[in-house]
């Protein structure tokens, strides 16, 4: 299986910054990393599950610049004081509705198409958990993205406060790729199947992957390296064929 940090190994260079966005409820954060080069490249936005952003999604984005995109890492829980506590973390996701994830979505997504090294119609979203869900809100939301991947992406068919994702099906105009593993009880196999006919259902473009012996989590750092790595090969191979509009890396198997 190929390496999604070959090129980080061989020394490819690639730039990073903490972009700061302003939204309704203050400052938020958003970490980017870029290819060298004037570009314009394209970009995709990796959204974490619910501890929020951590060295997973970090190491996504620079996976991401590696490949010759401009990859962020946004930090939608950032509301509130610091958490110290499972507690307190579920406290804060329940109180992130979708009006208030759209609206950090809408910020970050807009502050990447006003950069002049980024190709503002060639925008992508990866999520993991809670992220995969939003990735799918988003993409019924929004008519320039040209690629999503929903990873494990639970609540698919909850509202917070809104329409659940799912109701927006006919509205996505994008591919959309779904990996998840067997043994995952927070978001089946079964699930993910509907999820692909719905999407089916109206026309849309969709693969599924569902990775043997895996459950939930299976990008965090807990989580199998093989099957992680597995993931960003066939992430990036979907960006590439469906986003970036390059050759695709391989033909991946089902």
């Amino acid at each position: 299986m190929p390496d999604p940090l070959a090129n980080a190994r061989a020394g490819m260079p690639i730039n990073h910054d903490f972009a700061i966005i302003d939204t309704s409820d203050g400052p938020m954060v958003m970490y980017c990393a870029y290819p060298d080069g004037p570009g314009p490249f394209p970009a995709a936005i990796v959204i974490s599950g619910q501890p929020g952003p951590s060295s997973p999604e970090i190491l996504g984005a620079e996976i991401l610049a590696n490949r010759g995109y401009v990859g962020c890492a946004i930090d939608l829980m950032h509301r509130g004081p610091a958490i110290h506590s499972n507690e307190d973390q579920q406290a804060r996701r329940r109180n992130l509705t979708d009006d208030k994830t759209i609206t950090d979505m809408h910020a970050g997504l807009d502050y990447l198409k006003s950069l002049p090294f980024v190709q503002a119609d060639s925008l992508g979203i990866v999520g993991f958990c809670m992220g995969g869900r939003v990735a799918y809100m988003m993409a019924g939301l929004r008519n320039d993205l040209g690629a999503i991947a929903s990873l494990y992406g639970s609540g698919i068919y909850v509202g917070y406060g809104g329409p659940a994702p799912i109701e927006r099906t006919a509205d996505i105009n994008c591919p959309v790729l779904i990996l998840n593993g067997d043994k995952d009880r927070v978001i089946t196999p079964d699930e993910c199947h509907k999820i692909a006919g719905e999407l089916q259902r109206h026309g849309k473009t969709v693969e599924v992957h569902i990775y043997p012996d895996t459950g939930h989590a299976f990008m965090a750092t807990r989580g199998s390296k093989e099957v992680s790595d597995d993931a960003w090969f066939r992430t990036l191979a979907w960006f590439d064929r469906y986003l970036a509009k390059k050759p695709a890396l391989a033909e991946v198997a089902s």
